[in-house]
């Protein structure tokens, strides 16, 4: 029963961390179409990704 509610407890957190990432995703791509309309809107959130990813990376690489 506590192992089952812990595993329900860290597939919640992660489900969460993914949603919260796909929306900063999305709205960064918002927000730099808005900026830019001239760039589509999916070089813009494949652009914002690419530096989150690059962010995620780097600060990995620092704490290890």
């Amino acid at each position: 029963m506590q192992v089952c509610l812990v595993v329900a407890i860290i597939i919640g957190i992660l489900a969460g961390v993914c949603i919260a990432v796909t929306l900063a995703i999305l709205a960064g791509g918002w927000l730099v179409n808005w900026m830019f309309p001239t760039i589509s809107y999916e070089f813009a959130s494949i652009r914002v990704h690419s530096r989150f990813k690059h962010k995620c990376v780097l600060r990995a690489l620092h704490l290890t």
